[in-house]
């Protein structure tokens, strides 16, 4: 049975909240979001942050509530494991292989053909993976954009940021960090060999002093710096 999250009472009776038809429909349906929950719903929960923080303000009860439920529907869209739609890869290389597959008919009696193939296969590896690298570095800046996007109105309402993936690999964290930094006092925390970590986990320049680093850092994270 899929996992719920409850909508907060505050939101159900928001009338700016019910102006968004996918989240009107989930509180006259259930009251609760479905987990995993879909890009529509993610996407007007976000359209509502954005119009509310204007017309609310970023710290009204209303923002908070809708920060804390995003993050909750974030957090499982996040989660290790979660499936990627690889529909696109999967037809590429379906036409790939059916090129090669008539190829192969075609010389299965030469075997003088067979290493050439066998060095076509290669290639069209290493074409796939090499296709599969670029859909991944597009995946991971557009969840880096996401994500960063969204710790601005967190920061204006005081609520702990999300985790920030690296548009270099997908991580949120560098190597043997468990936790995403998720607060500013998080960064002022850093010592010198871990913050060098993590500006380079982002490809952050190294410069200035460690004040200035940090800076740069929390700028980065909270959605302040382009």
């Amino acid at each position: 049975m899929a996992h719920q999250v409850e909508i907060p009472h505050i939101l159900r009776e928001n009338s700016i909240f019910q102006s968004f038809e996918p989240l009107k429909h989930l509180i006259d349906d259930t009251g609760t979001v479905a987990l995993p929950a879909t890009d529509e719903i993610v996407s007007s929960l976000h359209n509502f942050i954005q119009a509310s923080s204007v017309v609310q303000g970023s710290s009204s009860p209303a923002m908070v509530a809708a920060l804390k439920l995003e993050t909750a529907l974030l957090s499982t869209e996040q989660s290790p494991g979660r499936d990627r739609d690889d529909s696109l890869l999967d037809r590429i290389e379906n036409l790939i292989n059916d090129k090669f597959k008539a190829f192969d008919d075609r010389f299965k009696t030469f075997d003088d053909k067979f290493k050439t193939f066998d060095d076509r296969i290669k290639t069209f590896d290493e074409q796939i993976i090499a296709i599969r690298t670029v859909v991944d570095k597009m995946e991971w800046r557009e969840q880096e954009t996401a994500a960063r996007a969204r710790n601005r109105s967190r920061s204006a309402a005081g609520i702990p940021w999300i985790a920030v993936p690296s548009h270099v690999h997908g991580r949120s964290a560098p190597g043997g960090v468990k936790q995403p930094l998720k607060s500013i006092a998080d960064v002022i925390g850093l010592e010198g060999t871990a913050l060098g970590e993590w500006l380079r986990l982002y490809e952050i320049e190294e410069t200035g002093t460690l004040a200035d680093q940090k800076r740069t850092l929390i700028d980065f994270l909270s959605g302040v710096s382009h």
